[in-house]
């Protein structure tokens, strides 16, 4: 038991695996450096984890990346800045095969996050269209990264914060039982960690490096 994904409880295994955990690390890096830096973090277009200061990011990428990486003994609930930070995770993988793209062959190994996506989606979808790992078709990548995205999460409901936002208590309710959504899904608040627990968090980040 590891997390209640939309196909199962399910722990990433494989070349899904492989692309998730080097996502999170990833993203992991470039929000460390944000804490160490003091420097305004990036947005994503995901607004429950954008509002995040770079801490509680930290924190939320150690997080999930260990229920989805690691055996736990019960599932993390389904809320949004859970869902959000999963999320978040795969718009950087979208953003970083644009940057790949836009670098040609310039780099080390140039098809590094298409191969990762190309092989998870290889192992993960069945009957899923391959791109070549030089494809530059990056509407086609897109599509790719929101198909493995849409393994793990159930849909988007993290983003329809603003239907229930100063909405008469009725109402609200009411849009909670046709979507399909707890009440408590909203009000969930991300760990806040001190400079005491930043290292405790490195330290589960360095321990998914493993693999």
């Amino acid at each position: 038991m590891t997390w209640r994904t939309s196909q199962g409880e399910r722990i990433l295994a494989g070349a899904e695996a492989t692309l998730f955990r080097t996502a999170v690390l990833s993203l992991a890096s470039i929000t460390d450096n944000d804490v160490r830096s003091g420097d305004e973090p990036w947005d994503f277009g995901v607004p429950v984890f954008d509002r995040l200061t770079p801490e509680p990011r930290l924190a939320m990428l150690a997080t999930v990346g260990f229920a989805l990486l690691r055996e736990t003994p019960e599932c993390p609930p389904l809320t949004a800045v859970n869902e959000a930070t999963i999320a978040t995770i795969f718009r950087h993988i979208e953003e970083s095969i644009h940057e790949e793209v836009d670098s040609g062959e310039d780099t080390e190994d140039p098809f590094y996050w298409r191969r990762l996506v190309r092989l998870a989606g290889a192992e993960t979808v069945a009957d899923l269209e391959l791109l070549a790992e030089s494809s530059s078709e990056l509407d086609e990548w897109t599509f790719v990264v929101e198909t493995l995205s849409d393994y793990i999460l159930w849909d988007n409901d993290f983003n329809s914060e603003g239907v229930f936002a100063d909405a008469e208590p009725e109402y609200a309710q009411a849009n909670y039982e046709g979507m399909g959504i707890d009440e408590d899904y909203f009000l969930a608040v991300p760990p806040d960690p001190r400079a005491s627990n930043l290292d405790q968090i490195r330290k589960v980040l360095r321990e998914l490096e493993r693999g």
